[in-house]
């Protein structure tokens, strides 16, 4: 897969086309970027054609919401969430490690889950496939193998990680 990253007039075009119900979200989201300080220039979106290929290696189709957010960021907000493993790039890894994690601990992995983040390999969170345009966001680790919905959808846990952000910057 050859990755095309956009710059952020291309970004906002694409991001723009997306479906009203995450409208919202990406102007909220746009918003708090800016309010922490992040540049524009900073933040570099994935190709549209790039999400599809790796849906179709996962055999998934991403929600909606989180479409968005790799269309926006998926390759990178500069120093925001700089040790995070989300962007494009890390999701092959991500589920692979993902996948390892759910073998050591006998769990069955299926195509009913994307994991979209992990935390140095022991947490995971997920969100379920489905038609749900911004779907709840669940949390998994070593320390709590059991899935635990976290009560906040996919870009509410982007707009509190960006507003976490603020006192460490």
């Amino acid at each position: 897969m050859t990755l095309a990253t956009r710059n952020s007039s291309e970004v906002a075009d694409t991001v723009d086309t997306i479906s009203d119900p995450i409208d919202e979200f990406k102007r909220q989201f746009r918003a708090a970027i800016l309010d922490v300080g992040i540049e524009p220039s900073e933040i570099k979106g994935t190709a549209e054609a790039d999400i599809a290929a790796l849906e179709s290696q996962f055999n998934q189709r991403f929600p909606a919401a989180y479409r968005a957010w790799l269309l926006t960021a998926g390759m990178g907000a500069g120093r925001l969430w700089k040790d995070y493993n989300w962007t494009l790039l890390d999701l092959p890894r991500v589920r692979e490690s993902y996948d390892f994690f759910c073998k050591s601990i006998n769990r069955e992995t299926g195509p009913t889950e994307i994991p979209v983040l992990a935390y140095i390999g022991e947490q995971f969170l997920t969100i379920p496939q489905g038609d749900d345009p911004n779907p709840p966001v669940s949390r998994i680790g070593y320390d709590e193998p059991i899935s635990q919905p976290l009560g906040k959808s996919f870009s509410q846990l982007v707009l509190d990680l960006i507003n976490s952000w603020r006192g460490i910057r």
